[in-house]
């Protein structure tokens, strides 16, 4: 594995996770519960179950318009007109509906799934239970650190549970093909519900899930109406993907709940990932939201009840009772022109690649909430992580500065960051905790580098000392100089220069990974190669040159194209061709000064002599 490092970019060129998988469970619904599809006829009359206030469970009548075989999952569709009072007053069927069960002579059909935008919103289509009930067939996650309980999961099961109705191996043994979320079939998927986030960071979040977004709100303790009710066929449930002071999730219906606290819902993918491990959350509904598009159901998102475990084509299945695991996070935020401080915690589903989407833009949505503005400004971030798998916590401090953009530009580094460590190929963090300390001003905390001086119209020899003066400017204040010792690298030779620059301006590129002569072979030397990284705030001054090889060992070269970047740095630290002075700016510009490095004179007899400067 390679791992480039520039300002303001960390490349990851490779990576893998293995992921376990473990035996499946039986969804107990027995087969007399069921309507089969086959027995479907036009004009077969039914009852659906949905909540559109609270966690009151209501039903609407349902008329069969017939059945529309598919080429993938589902394997059938079935084609229904809703009508009765409760569909009068929503405006037809809701996206937020998604998992309502559709019953036939009291027997189970399937849950509603997909809808028309644009078009005759009693019209849907339901998912039959036969594909239904193939979803909790397929392996589940094993959880990399063990689940917590619920201490009550608060669930009834469907009607008359009794044996399952298949065997327990996978409906499919490779890829599940396209459902109808592919093609042209809106899913009657509720929106995003998003609180704690600024407006463009939970727009930016919609897109990259690919779901429209509504403010929403989310609650720990347990919304009206919840003590002492049940989930059963026709409750709302919500799924989360982070929760706390961020939220984010989306609000379904329970279309069946076995004795065991298994449950089905939604009809139709939630993010269609497979097996997945997120929570699943008690919901209540506010109302149903008319649109010309589709009407939609929002409301809030309740304490959590248990776990998800498939997210297939078909729908999704868990089990009521058990919590997955998470990822923890916290932004500690302080604004200094202000004096005011506030803390943000919230968790993430373990899942590491939707993770390292989903943790960096809620990190800036909360940095853009707390801040209450978009503009310029001076940002310090400190960034830490923790968890199993390291030795120590890992920290690392930077600062930015933006003329119109800080709260991007101070978390892009994180976000390339938190990329690479949690996907590291060598071992998983777990569990991971990530913690930020923020502080921002709206000041220009800027030092720009503005003359250097040293001795001119002289020869410099291997080894020796050089004192370079550099003048530095404070943001509209007076200017200030500062003495480096800086000295001429033994081995060099002829034309050299002087640098100096701000820190991640022009910083050495990782040739030797670029080039294929070393990779980085553990997590150890990964924290290494980022500890080696550049920071905004210093001053940076080298000597660069030609580094000739040693006459007096042929088959020694100083060569550095085969050494990693902290190595190198390590080397130039401790010869003193290398000197970095950490300060409280952004540090801005980059200057550079000639010099001649001469041969040493030849040895007297006897001893050793180094070759003359041709």
């Amino acid at each position: 594995m390679g791992v480039f490092l520039r300002r303001g970019a960390f490349c990851l060129l490779s990576l893998f996770l293995f992921v376990s998988a473990a035996g499946a469970e039986e969804f107990l619904l027995p087969k007399e519960d069921l309507f089969p599809v086959s027995r479907l006829v036009r004009g077969m009359k039914g009852v659906a179950r949905t909540a559109v206030r609270g966690r009151q469970v209501e039903t609407f009548d349902v008329e069969i318009l017939g059945v529309l075989p598919q080429t993938g999952h589902p394997r059938n569709l079935v084609l229904i007109r809703a009508s009765g009072p409760l569909i009068e007053r929503t405006g037809g069927i809701a996206a937020g509906m998604s998992g309502s069960p559709v019953y036939v002579k009291g027997r189970l059909v399937g849950a509603i799934g997909y809808g028309w935008g644009f078009s005759d919103h009693r019209l849907g289509l339901v998912t039959p239970a036969e594909d239904l009930l193939r979803i909790p067939r397929w392996p589940d996650r094993t959880p990399a650190f063990s689940p917590a309980p619920v201490v009550s999961s608060d669930v009834s099961p469907s009607p008359s549970p009794g044996p399952s109705s298949g065997d327990r191996t996978p409906p499919v043994s490779g890829d599940q093909g396209d459902g109808p979320a592919s093609g042209d079939l809106p899913e009657l998927a509720a929106p995003l519900l998003v609180q704690g986030l600024g407006d463009r960071s939970a727009a930016e979040l919609g897109a990259l899930l690919g779901r429209p977004w509504v403010a929403g709100g989310a609650s720990g303790a347990a919304p009206p109406g919840l003590s002492g009710k049940t989930f059963e066929p026709g409750s709302p449930v919500g799924v989360l993907l982070a929760w706390g002071d961020v939220t984010v999730g989306s609000i379904g219906t329970v279309t069946a709940v076995d004795r065991n606290g298994r449950f089905l819902a939604f009809g139709h993918p939630f993010l269609n990932r497979g097996a997945v491990s997120f929570p699943v959350s008690a919901a209540e509904i506010l109302d149903v939201v008319p649109s010309l598009e589709s009407p939609f159901k929002i409301g809030n998102l309740g304490p959590l009840a248990g776990t998800l475990n498939q997210d297939r084509a078909e729908g999704i299945s868990g089990r009521f009772g058990v919590l997955p695991p998470a990822s923890e996070y916290s932004l500690r935020f302080e604004d200094v022109d202000t004096k005011r401080k506030e803390l943000r915690r919230f968790q993430v589903v373990p899942d590491p690649f939707l993770r390292g989407k989903i943790a960096p833009l809620a990190m800036a949505g909360c940095l853009e909430d707390l801040w209450g503005r978009r503009g310029q400004g001076t940002g310090k971030v400190e960034i830490r992580f923790e968890g199993g798998g390291l030795a120590r916590p890992w920290s690392r401090t930077n600062l930015f500065f933006s003329q119109t953009d800080l709260a991007t530009e101070m978390l892009k580094e994180f976000a390339l960051i938190h990329e690479a460590l949690p996907l590291n190929p060598f071992q998983e963090i777990r569990p991971l905790g990530v913690h930020l300390r923020v502080e921002v001003t709206e000041s220009p905390r800027v030092l720009t580098i503005e003359r250097i001086e040293m001795p001119e119209d002289r020869t410099y020899s291997p080894g020796e000392k050089v004192a370079v003066t550099v003048t530095l400017r404070p943001w509209r204040k007076p200017p200030q100089k500062r003495v480096f010792q800086m000295r001429i690298p033994p081995k060099m030779r002829g034309r050299g220069e002087v640098v100096v620059r701000g820190g991640g301006i022009a910083e050495p590129e990782q040739e030797s990974l670029q080039e294929g002569w070393r990779s980085i072979d553990s997590l150890a030397a990964l924290l290494k190669e980022l500890d080696a990284k550049e920071a905004n705030q210093e001053i940076v001054v080298e000597i660069r040159g030609d580094l000739r090889k040693d006459p007096r060992d042929p088959g020694k070269e100083k060569d550095t194209g085969s050494k990693l970047l902290s190595e190198i740095k390590e080397e130039r630290l401790k010869e003193g061709s290398l000197k970095v002075l950490r300060t409280n700016y952004y540090v801005e510009g980059l200057l550079r000064k000639s010099l001649t490095i001469r041969a040493p004179k030849k040895a007297a007899a006897g001893e050793d002599a180094e070759e003359e400067l041709d």
